[in-house]
């Protein structure tokens, strides 16, 4: 995890492309990331609106909380935002600035940070807890130096914006969230047949990391009774019954449309594959998907979400896509004019 997705790179701008090119071949291909195709496309409203409210927050030293009503209690779906310092650390850092330039610049990119700062906290957080879900750690193995060593696996944008290391919060949230996590395996019956599959679509021009592939197996069914995940196959599927789906698993406070689309592609790949070599088992696995489903697990609670692929979802992915893909080959729009005509109005006073 810590240099990302395998296969993956990272451009200037920090969009992801997934370089495909098959063993054996000369065709390349550059795919863009699934969540870059979002971020090309434009960040929804909620979360711009969410980033400039943690920015004023940061300028004003004041920190959003639920608004108690008379009886002493929060009210539900009301929120104040409250001092927490006066004067803000904005704004002593910027009158120790005393007007440098370098000091002014330091400034102006730590408050740029800020925008991002609350989710690059729950990102770390889920990171986390996604990389003891893929490795199967128990909880009871969730302590401070297993949380640590794993941090230290991020990469290095994320550790640089942890300005405070791994804190007491971070390790109860990962640990409660694997609790969680191994609540729900006891109680739905599934079992995980792929782990982080690297999901390509060359006729669209898209790649990514879907989370899992997961066989929800039929009532009764004695997951010991199944060959090993790492043997089975569609014709074992189609005996013993039950559907596969496309999973991720999510740490976020809610669940989004978004995270529906994204399955969505990665439902839709191609084939599975890494290191220029198609995986053929996984490949029909993955065709035979029917559904999605997000895995939802906080440190309070899980969920698990199904849902089945549509045309009407998939369209609108593949319009992103399109655009998304059209936003990076031309960045600058200077490169689709045919023809340019400068001039500039001559100032009357000039000649008075």
């Amino acid at each position: 995890m810590s240099g990302g997705p395998l296969n993956a790179t990272l451009s200037g701008d920090g969009f992801r492309f997934y370089r495909w090119q098959e063993v054996g071949t000369e065709e390349e291909f550059d795919l863009l990331s699934v969540t870059s195709i979002r971020k090309l496309c434009g960040e929804g409203y909620g979360l711009v609106n969410w980033q400039l409210n943690n920015v004023i927050d940061t300028v004003f030293g004041t920190v959003k909380r639920p608004a108690i009503g008379k009886r002493g209690k929060p009210l539900k779906g009301k929120y104040v935002y409250r001092i927490e310092e006066f004067p803000s650390e904005f704004a002593k850092r910027y009158m120790a600035a005393d007007n440098q330039q370098g000091a002014m610049d330091m400034l102006r990119k730590w408050t740029r940070e800020s925008a991002d700062e609350p989710r690059n906290i729950a990102a770390r957080r889920g990171t986390i807890v996604h990389a003891a879900i893929e490795k199967n750690i128990q909880s009871d193995r969730i302590e401070r130096d297993w949380v640590e060593a794993e941090f230290m696996k991020l990469s290095a944008r994320d550790k640089a914006s942890a300005n405070t290391g791994v804190t007491d919060n971070d390790v109860k949230f990962v640990h409660d969230a694997v609790r969680q996590y191994e609540d729900m395996r006891a109680t739905v019956p599934f079992v995980i047949i792929a782990r982080e599959p690297q999901v390509f679509n060359l006729t669209l021009g898209y790649g990514g990391s879907a989370d899992t592939i997961i066989w929800f197996l039929p009532e009764g069914t004695d997951p010991r009774s199944l060959p090993p995940m790492r043997l089975v196959t569609i014709e074992d599927v189609a005996r013993i019954g039950g559907y596969l789906a496309v999973g991720d698993w999510k740490t976020s406070k809610s669940v989004f449309t978004d995270h529906v689309v994204q399955i969505h592609a990665y439902g839709a790949g191609e084939f599975v594959g890494a290191d220029g070599v198609k995986n053929h088992r996984l490949t029909e696995l993955l065709q035979a998907t029917t559904k999605g489903v997000i895995v939802h697990i906080r440190p309070t609670g899980w969920g698990v979400h199904t849902f089945p692929f549509t045309e009407e979802v998939f369209t609108g992915f593949a319009g992103s896509v399109a655009f998304a893909r059209l936003l990076a080959k031309y960045p600058r729009a200077n490169v689709l004019f045919e023809e340019n005509f400068s001039g500039g109005a001559v100032d009357d006073e000039f000649f008075e």
